[in-house]
């Protein structure tokens, strides 16, 4: 992916992430409790979250997503 040569470094923190992927800092946090994304503590507050696993984030995102809605088979586009 193109725009994670933007990203400095392998690891970024949690406000990088979020600017990236065009969501809250909560919603990043929420995502790394869902085991979403990938993080590491540094120390006492300070964490990084990988680079590939925002890019894996954004690949799942990017992907039209197939469902059924009253017997009928529907593919959703992604906002992204």
């Amino acid at each position: 992916m193109e725009r994670i040569a933007q990203l400095s470094g392998d690891w970024v923190t949690r406000k990088e992430a979020a600017s990236y992927l065009g969501v809250h800092p909560m919603t990043v946090k929420t995502w790394e409790k869902k085991g979403l994304l990938d993080s590491r503590p540094l120390g006492y507050r300070t964490l990084r979250i990988s680079a590939i696993s925002i890019e894996r984030m954004m690949e799942r995102a990017t992907q039209p997503k197939t469902v059924q809605v009253a017997g009928s088979t529907r593919t959703l586009k992604p906002r992204m």
